[in-house]
């Protein structure tokens, strides 16, 4: 139980599954895609949110003092740790090589989450 995020074409299909990726939430939230009330609530992520968001996560990869300034944990009901740990920088991971693989397409993407 917690933080479950989702990624999906506009068929239904799935192309991105996060648990407990609060700092990627938070993200969302501080650039306006989503709101902080948002629950199971499904919004559009464009081809450029998605192109920002993954260029964040690889300057962060690269550069690790930056986490809390680009990137930083959250609190929340189930959102799991708010250490920058090997687990939020696998995140991090997870998200360039599942999402950059899509700005490519020019697709938009509906975004949700359920906690």
């Amino acid at each position: 139980m917690g933080l479950d995020m989702y990624l999906q074409r506009s068929n239904g299909e799935e192309v991105c599954h996060w648990e407990k990726a609060n700092q990627i939430r938070d993200w969302l939230i501080r650039n306006k895609i989503i709101q902080e009330d948002d629950n199971c609530v499904r919004r559009v992520l464009s081809r450029e949110h998605i192109e920002l968001l993954v260029n964040d996560c690889k300057k962060v990869l690269e550069d690790h003092s930056l986490a809390e300034k680009l990137l930083p944990e959250t609190s929340g009901f189930f959102f799991g740790s708010e250490a920058y740990d090997d687990d939020y920088f696998e995140d991090l991971k997870h998200t360039v090589g599942k999402l950059e693989p899509l700005i490519e397409s020019g697709e938009d993407y509906i975004y949700h989450d359920w906690w």
